[in-house]
């Protein structure tokens, strides 16, 4: 796993990058991996980062597989963003419908109105 996240560290660009290149930082400095993960996970202080740490530090003391419990926070994670997104669409949709309802539908009936008021005014 370290290795991986050399890797990770060494190729990757971006905020998560540097953050791992501090733990692989320790690491190399003698903190145990567990250790260091846990340390930078509670100094970012993100959610979702402490949870996918404190899953892989259960399963490198349990010796289980490190693909599962990743495939398994990654599905979290999705799972999490869709009802993000669920959530915002919720409550953005009365203020979307505003426009509709004063703006357009107000025309439409007016437009539908106007000719059958104008030939009553005529006297047909």
């Amino acid at each position: 796993m370290l290795e991986a996240l050399r890797r990770v560290a060494r190729v990757g660009s971006g905020e998560l990058a540097r953050e791992l290149t501090v733990v692989v930082t320790e690491v190399n400095a003698g903190v145990p991996l567990a250790e260091a993960l846990t340390r930078r996970a509670a100094a970012i202080g993100l959610p979702p980062f402490t949870r996918t740490v404190d899953q892989l530090v259960a399963a490198l003391d349990r010796g289980s597989p490190l693909v599962d419990v990743l495939r398994a926070e990654a599905q979290d994670a999705r799972d999490e963003a869709k009802r993000g997104l669920l959530e915002a669409a919720g409550r953005n949709e009365v203020a979307m419908m505003v426009p509709l309802v004063f703006g357009i539908l107000p025309v439409t009936v007016l437009i539908a109105i106007w000719p059958g008021v104008l030939v009553l005014r005529m006297g047909f």
